[in-house]
């Protein structure tokens, strides 16, 4: 026999979760400014934001996008886990491979836009990834990182595979 889930319940459970959320002190947070804390801090961040989709979701039936955004809030949950297993390490390694993809997505953009032949496109792309790689640069001497160090570690970061 299926059970009757409480929609009630839950709507009230969420909304109690986000006014405590809310509700908490508010003011400069010290933090250490460091992969792991940036790292951290943002998935907390995404993290709660998809909670609150759920959260808007679930009064109006909308049942299977809370269920996608439910495992998205649940995948953020277990790379946090991951990451905070080895804090110095796997910071860096989550930050490098979130800098390969975005470098691979306008990469890829502007191959296409050469396939076709969109001289325009190509042009804007360009300035787009030179753009990126400036601010990755400024973001990388944060840490205290020069790119040819950095560029040897992702490489190494994605051709090889954490077992730890």
């Amino acid at each position: 026999m299926a059970s009757k889930i409480n929609l009630g319940l839950i709507v009230a459970r969420c909304h109690d979760l986000l006014e405590r959320i809310h509700t908490r002190e508010r003011g400069p947070t010290e933090i250490e400014f460091e992969p792991y804390s940036v790292v951290a801090l943002k998935l907390y961040g995404y993290a709660i934001n998809t909670f609150k989709s759920i959260y808007y979701l679930i009064p109006h039936e909308v049942y299977e996008q809370a269920t996608v955004l439910y495992r998205s809030l649940w995948e953020t949950g277990v790379n946090l886990e991951w990451i905070s297993l080895d804090p110095k390490k796997r910071a860096l390694r989550y930050l490098e491979f979130t800098a390969v993809e975005h470098r691979k997505f306008i990469e890829n953009r502007i191959r296409e836009a050469r396939a076709d032949n969109n001289p325009n496109a190509v042009l804007e792309l360009t300035r787009q990834q030179a753009d990126f790689e400036k601010e990755l640069d400024s973001q990388l001497s944060v840490f205290s990182l020069q790119r040819s160090a950095w560029s040897a570690e992702v490489a190494r970061s994605v051709f090889n595979s954490d077992r730890a």
